[in-house]
Formats: C-alpha cells, structure tokens, sequence
C-alpha cells in the first residue's frame, strides 16, 4: 500500500507542478518534465489525459509542448 500511495504521491506533485505553470500563462515541455521527474513521455502523456479528463483545457502547441489555448484563462471550463 505504501508503494501505492509514494506513486500516486509523485503523479499529484507533477499535476500541481504542470498547473502552476499553466495558470502562470507559461508551457509545459513534455522533453523537461520526464528529465525533471524522472519518468517517461508515456507517463506525462497519461498526467496530461487527467489533466484533460478534469476538464483543464490544455492544447499542444508543438511537439512536445503544451499550454492553454490563445485567450484561454485557467480553469475555464469547455462546453
């Protein structure tokens, strides 16, 4: 169970971490968060499907790169 808990642990650290960036207007670089986590692209892909399963509107921007959509403001939501 313990293991459990440090993994979801890790996860909920590099949700808040992709948040704050978003809500500061700034991108996320897939490339920087595996390096700065220690974890694949895979594994950021699927935080980035929680993150838009939540409703957080989130676009690529190029590849490898994410951010809000041009006029979007964080944590409006899509119709």
């Amino acid at each position: 169970k313990r293991a459990i808990w440090q993994k979801k642990e890790r996860q909920i650290h590099r949700l808040l971490w992709m948040i704050r960036r978003f809500d500061q207007g700034q991108t996320v670089v897939v490339r920087d968060i595996c390096e700065k986590f220690d974890v694949t692209s895979r594994t950021v892909e699927r935080d980035l499907e929680q993150l838009q399963m939540a409703l957080y509107i989130i676009e690529p921007i190029g590849k490898g790169i994410y951010g809000l959509p041009k006029g979007a403001k964080p944590y409006e939501f899509s119709p």
